[in-house]
């Protein structure tokens, strides 16, 4: 069997030292066939050595072993001098248009969309539109779904602090339009909205319009079906869903992004916990009916009377429990401080640790692959992103910047 040193895209900086490439596009040891990996019948792992070979050793991505940030040319993609940045939590590229980048800014109630990315002619738009302090409220993360789709999740309360808790303006995820000549990051061109989860640290994709969602303020990992999104601006919100999971279970850091990632060919929802150092996977095929969230628990504000409901509707939604659900802390080989953001790509999940500013890259069962100490400051590191070549880009909160690890 070949021995197998990268699993993932190598960008633009070709192979490391002591590797070659192959006609499949990955990377092998100096001295093996360079060509297509061979078919092993062999179900058994190496005699030799006792360990499978087809285990990737190394990330190119991270620098393939050497565990620094010497291994490359480190590139400002967005800044805060000249992109407007403040505080970047999240970002993503579009699924339509792969060379576009969408990064959330939490301080500013903004998105910032980087065009031409991948180049360096690259331009940025600036979008923060009318009442972006409700329906883009202190984001923090940023999901693409369907073709024409976008979604954030947000840390914010939705009411003012030191004020009677009124879960109509309680925060929640919004669904935004993809498109550029609809979308400006405020009221007007919002297309749904949810309150539902406050102090949310992440979102995620699993199909149609339905998203995950991490709950802060309620400790929980929550689904949201949007269902028929309105107009652009419109307000009626009252026909989505919501299932509440594993209330109690999920911690909080303020300030600090708990990203989520969506399995789709298991159907397993992975789920950064900063609070309790940990990452979580759930099989969001499993669990039972646990009856209907009642009104005092984000339901109708306290004292409320009559059979009109408060402002937006949404306090009457089909609100669920989900218990009994199967979910597991993943058995990670490397401690982590605080996971933060979280990626699932090449069949890898992809780690920042917010306090100690490394990139990990594990095994969905929990094996480190490789990892890289950035030596960034303690606390900026935030959520990550790969473009259409491999390449891995990072929230640097800190400096208010994102920035792109070319491999030299």
């Amino acid at each position: 069997m070949l021995a197998l040193l990268i699993s993932v895209g190598m960008g633009c900086g070709g192979c490391p030292e002591g590797s070659s490439a192959g006609d499949d596009g990955l990377c092998y040891l100096d001295g093996d066939d360079t060509g297509a990996a061979e078919t092993d019948t062999d179900t058994d792992t190496d005699t030799d050595t006792g360990e499978d070979t087809d285990t990737p050793t190394s990330v190119a991505a991270l620098g393939g072993g050497t565990h620094s940030m010497d291994a490359f040319d480190i590139v400002e993609i967005a800044t805060a001098s000249g992109d407007q940045l403040s505080r970047p939590m999240d970002m993503a590229f579009s699924t339509e248009r792969p060379d576009e980048l969408w990064i959330v800014d939490q301080t500013d109630d903004a998105i910032v969309i980087v065009f031409d990315a991948l180049s360096d002619a690259r331009t940025s738009g600036y979008y923060s539109g009318s009442e972006a302090s409700h329906w883009l409220a202190q984001p923090s993360g940023i999901a693409f779904g369907d073709p024409g789709y976008v979604a954030t999740s947000h840390e914010s309360l939705g009411w003012a602090e030191g004020t009677q808790r009124d879960p109509a303006t309680e925060m929640g995820p919004s669904l935004w339009p993809t498109d550029l000549e609809l979308f400006d990051g405020g009221r007007p061109s919002h297309l749904d909205m949810v309150h539902d989860s406050a102090l949310s640290g992440g979102i995620a994709w699993e199909r149609e319009n339905i998203y995950w969602v991490h709950d802060g303020y309620k400790g929980s990992l929550t689904r949201y079906d949007f269902a028929e999104p309105h107009e652009p601006g419109g307000t009626y919100h009252d026909d989505a869903t919501v299932h509440r999971y594993l209330q109690g279970e999920v911690g909080y850091v303020a300030g600090v992004a708990a990203h989520l990632a969506f399995d789709s060919s298991t159907d397993i929802l992975y789920a950064a916990d900063p609070a309790n150092s940990r990452i979580i996977a759930l099989d969001t095929d499993t669990g039972e009916d646990g009856g209907d969230i009642p009104i005092s628990d984000g339901g109708m504000p306290s004292g409320f009377t009559g059979d009109v409901p408060p402002p937006h509707g949404n306090d009457l939604l089909d609100k669920h429990y989900v218990i009994d659900a199967d979910w597991w802390t993943v058995d990670l080989e490397a401690p982590l401080e605080a996971p933060a953001g979280l990626e699932l790509h090449d069949g890898l999940l992809f780690v920042t640790d917010n306090t100690t500013a490394t990139v990990y890259a594990f095994g969905t069962d929990g094996t480190l692959v490789d990892w890289l100490e950035t030596g960034l400051a303690p606390g900026s590191l935030m959520g990550m992103a790969f473009d259409s070549e491999g390449r891995l880009y990072l929230a640097d909160a800190g400096e208010a910047r994102i920035i792109r690890l070319d491999l030299r």
